[in-house]
């Protein structure tokens, strides 16, 4: 309660209730502990943002939209003459607080040119993508 107390208050205060009527009839300990546990993510949520930081912000949705779109602009990357000529691929957007925390958390890659994939894979890639 001392390092979360103000943001579990502010959070029952939104929902009309308050944290000294915990224990009564009306609002019971467990009312509190079912509360505290499907508090979800969003702009409204203090609690979570304190006990979990800036990435409690963000929803199942945000995320998903997130991975969608770093996807789709490293796709295009890959059709692009940049891609082909080794050049780097666009950086991942991060929605804020969820950012890498050093560089091993971030993906790396270098384009490879079709005749060294077909070096590495052998003869057979040849004929396997028509080429």
């Amino acid at each position: 309660m001392d390092k979360h107390g103000d943001s579990l208050e502010f959070c029952l205060i939104e929902r009309g209730l308050r944290l000294r009527d915990v224990g009564s009839v009306e609002f019971t300990w467990h009312d509190l502990a079912v509360i505290v546990k499907t508090l979800g993510n969003g702009w409204g949520n203090e609690l979570a943002v304190a006990l979990h930081g800036e990435r409690a912000r963000w929803s199942v949705q945000d995320h998903m939209f997130t991975r969608i779109m770093n996807t789709v602009q490293w796709l295009a990357w890959t059709k692009s003459k940049g891609a082909q000529k080794n050049g780097k691929p666009p950086e991942p957007v991060y929605l804020p607080g969820c950012e890498p925390e050093n560089d091993s958390d971030k993906h790396y890659g270098v384009a490879a040119s079709t005749e060294e994939v077909i070096e590495f894979l052998g003869d057979d890639a040849r004929e396997l993508f028509g080429l």
